[in-house]
């Protein structure tokens, strides 16, 4: 219809067309069309930019994979060194993770290591710490204060814990497991950055 209205336009505006005329009216119309067609596909630019998002979305999901088997095969290093449930004694002294009241409700503290079951711990394959008086509660870390408190083992989303080679517990988002303050009885547990060198972050692992 292009071409024919081409066609209707000129005749009716100038002179009848010539055979070469026809010709040049129908190239023009293929370039017309041909440009067209070529607005309605995708830029090889747009393309490429797609292709380098998808990469890097795989790239993405691989590293989280790797990050979650090396913290599965760490943290199965520390089971495979204890039978049962383990002790959890700081590199500082002579103190294990504790629940000063055997209850849910207080924060985790240091105490001198006696083997009660408030401060022994199943180490679960999957990254948790399992308390051994509550198997239903996990060392995890509270949001609204920080400190280091029983959750439910239901929720591992703060329970996930990554024991280093070198002793250190750390929780991915916040740090690795310290006393904070004084090294004394019932001293409160929180998370501190990364500190290689601090021997308050290096827990031992008791049977």
């Amino acid at each position: 219809m292009q071409r024919r209205h081409a066609e209707s336009v000129l005749s009716s505006h100038s002179p009848p067309l010539t055979p070469g005329d026809r010709r040049k009216v129908s190239q023009q119309d293929r370039l017309t069309a041909m440009v067209r067609v070529r607005r309605g596909r995708p830029k090889r630019e747009d393309a490429a930019q797609m292709h380098v998002f998808r990469l890097m979305d795989v790239a993405r999901l691989a590293l989280w994979v790797i990050g979650a088997v090396f913290s599965v095969t760490v943290l199965g290093a520390g089971v495979a060194s204890a039978d049962g449930p383990v002790q959890l004694r700081n590199g500082a002294g002579d103190f294990c993770l504790d629940q000063p009241d055997n209850s849910i409700y207080p924060p985790m503290a240091i105490n001198p290591c006696n083997g009660s079951m408030s401060q022994r711990w199943n180490l679960l394959g999957n990254g948790q710490i399992q308390s051994a008086a509550y198997p239903g509660m996990c060392l995890g870390l509270e949001e609204r204060d920080m400190w280091a408190r029983y959750l439910g083992c239901a929720n591992p989303g703060d329970e996930i814990w990554i024991i280093q080679p070198n002793g250190q517990i750390r929780q991915p988002l916040s740090g690795c497991l310290t006393p904070v303050g004084d090294l004394n009885p019932g001293t409160w547990v929180s998370t501190r950055p990364c500190n290689g060198g601090a021997p308050e972050q290096q827990w031992e692992i008791v049977p």
